[in-house]
């Protein structure tokens, strides 16, 4: 139950029973200037296998920017570069979904965006 406070002639405050539930009450109330705003990460994340790619598309979709590392992917021979070109296109058309974008960063890293409002400019 919830105990509303109310002033007291004698000793200052005294309760008050009004026979709600707390949860409902708390659930109900919206502040929207206490409403959190989604913060977006930055996070490294490697490439080395096609299995590598779900948690990639993973992170983009929670809103977060990847910064992926594909050397491994490259360097371990067993992919060839026609399956990086894959790989990359079904991370750029996760983006692509979002209003993100992918770019490359050097011979060795891409970054992909989420969403519009994170722009790369190249």
């Amino acid at each position: 139950m919830v105990s509303w406070l109310k002033k007291s002639k004698t000793d200052g405050l005294e309760e008050e029973d009004d026979g709600t539930d707390p949860t409902y009450i708390a659930a109900s109330l919206s502040f929207p200037s206490q409403h959190r705003q989604h913060v977006t990460n930055v996070r490294k994340m490697p490439l080395n296998t096609i299995g590598d790619i779900a948690a990639i598309q993973g992170e983009i979709s929670s809103g977060n920017l990847a910064i992926i590392d594909v050397a491994g992917f490259i360097t371990s021979g067993e992919f060839s570069i026609l399956e990086l070109k894959r790989a990359i296109e079904q991370i750029r058309g996760t983006c692509k979904k979002l209003g993100g974008a992918v770019a490359r960063l050097g011979d060795r890293y891409l970054v992909a965006t989420p969403n519009e409002q994170i722009q790369l400019v190249v």
